[in-house]
C-alpha cells in the first residue's frame, strides 16, 4: 500500500467521491500535530478550489471549511473549519493541522493510518475523511478483486443487498465458555474449516455494509469480554474493581487495546491493571486474525499486562460462544505472518 496516492475506484465508492487523494500519517507528524499536504492532495485542492480559495502564508484567517465523511459526523458535526494554508510565501507547499482537542485527538492517531481529501460530483466543497490502517487494507483488498470475509458478514437479503448483521440472543443470555488457546501444532493439523471463511470478489456496493458488519461483530465480542471481566472480579469479591472495568474503544480509537480491567491473586488481592485487545470471529479457534503494528508495539510496552482475548464461534443464531486468552508480547506468543508492507523510498 503506497503512503500517498490518488483514490482508486474502491476508495471513490467508499466515500461516494468523484475524485480524491490520501496520505499516511507518520509518527513525527503526530508528535508535531502538523501534517504535510503531499503533492497529490495539494494538486487536487488547487485544481478544484484554485489558489485564491486556499489561505495563503501570513493570512489573517488560515482555516478552510471541510465537509466530513459520515463516520466523523457523529462526533464532530457535518463540517469542520480546519487550519490549512500555503505554509511558505511564493510556494505551493501546504500544511494542515487537523489533530487537536476540538477535532481528532492526538491519542486517536496511529502511524500508518490515513487521512483523505476528496470531492463529490457536482459539489465544489472539499471533504475530509479518515481511515485506520485495517480498514484501508480491506478497501484495497476489495479493489484488487478478492478479500477474505466471514459468511455472516455478507448475507444477502431478498433485494440482493448485504444485510446488517444481527444476533438472536443478547449478551446477558449467552453461555460464555473459556478454553485453552490452541497450539501452533494444532493449528497446522486442524486448520479453520473452509465453510467458516469465504474468499470472493466483493462488489464496491457491498463494502460499506461488510465493514459495518465487521464492526458490529467486533463490538459484540468486546461487550462479551467486558461481561467476562466484570463477572471474574465479582466472583473474587472485588465489586470495586468490577465497577472500574472500562470499555475504552467505545470512545477512543488507536490505543492498541479495547478494554482496561484488572488481574488479582486467587484471593482477590494485589490487583494490577491489564489491557485487553479483543479479536472476534464466527469461525473456530483456529481462525487466524489480523493484528496491527500499533497493537504489537503496545503489547511490547505493557508486557504481561497485555492480553489478547480471542472470542470465537460467535454465531448470529447461537447462545453459546467460546473464548481463550493469551497474555504478553504478541510477537512472542503468536506466529506473525506478513500480509502486506508499506513502502517508502530510501
Amino acid at each position: 500500500m503506497k503512503a500517498t496516492g490518488a483514490f482508486n475506484q474502491a476508495l471513490k465508492e467508499h466515500f461516494g467521491a468523484e475524485c480524491g487523494a490520501y496520505t499516511a500519517i507518520t509518527a513525527e507528524e503526530i508528535r508535531k500535530q502538523t501534517f504535510n499536504v503531499k503533492a497529490v492532495i495539494r494538486e487536487l485542492l488547487i485544481s478544484k478550489i484554485g489558489k485564491s480559495g486556499i489561505p495563503s502564508h501570513g493570512a489573517p484567517s488560515s482555516t478552510m471549511t471541510f465537509m466530513l465523511a459520515p463516520d466523523l459526523v457523529k462526533k464532530f458535526g457535518s463540517s469542520k473549519d480546519i487550519p490549512c494554508k500555503f505554509s511558505k510565501p511564493n510556494s505551493d507547499e501546504m500544511t494542515i493541522y487537523f489533530a487537536g482537542q476540538s477535532f481528532i485527538r492526538k491519542s486517536s492517531l496511529t502511524p500508518g493510518d490515513y487521512w483523505c481529501i476528496f470531492f463529490k460530483a457536482g459539489d465544489s466543497r472539499p471533504w475530509f475523511g479518515f481511515l485506520n490502517a485495517s480498514v484501508m487494507t480491506l478497501i484495497q483488498q476489495s479493489f484488487s478483486g478478492e478479500v477474505t470475509i466471514e459468511p455472516d458478514e455478507c448475507v444477502e437479503g431478498m433485494t440482493k443487498e448485504i444485510e446488517a448483521l444481527t444476533y438472536n440472543y443478547c449478551v446477558e443470555d449467552l453461555k460464555i465458555i473459556a478454553t485453552d488457546a490452541p497450539s501452533y501444532a494444532e493449528l497446522l493439523s486442524e486448520p479453520s474449516s473452509n465453510d467458516r471463511v469465504v474468499s470472493r470478489v466483493v462488489l464496491s456496493k457491498d463494502l460499506k455494509r461488510i465493514l459495518d458488519n465487521k464492526k458490529i461483530k467486533g463490538m459484540r465480542g468486546e461487550e462479551i469480554v467486558v461481561k467476562v471481566e466484570k463477572e471474574k472480579l465479582l466472583s473474587l469479591g472485588r465489586l470495586d474493581l468490577a465497577a472500574r472495568v472500562s470499555w475504552k474503544s467505545k470512545d477512543v480509537d488507536g490505543l492498541g487495546y479495547d478494554i482496561e480491567s484488572f488481574e488479582t491473586d486467587q484471593d482477590g488481592k494485589n490487583e494490577r491493571k491489564i489491557f485487553i485487545e479483543v479479536k472476534s470471529t464466527s469461525g473456530n479457534e483456529f481462525t487466524p486474525f489480523f493484528v496491527s503494528s500499533n497493537e504489537i508495539d503496545v503489547s511490547k510496552e505493557k508486557g504481561n499486562d497485555y492480553f489478547i482475548y480471542r472470542v470465537y464461534n460467535l454465531m448470529p443464531d447461537s447462545d453459546i460462544v467460546n473464548y481463550y486468552r493469551v497474555f504478553g508480547n504478541i510477537d512472542d506468543k503468536f506466529k506473525l505472518i506478513p500480509q502486506s508492507y508499506m513502502a517508502v523510498t530510501k
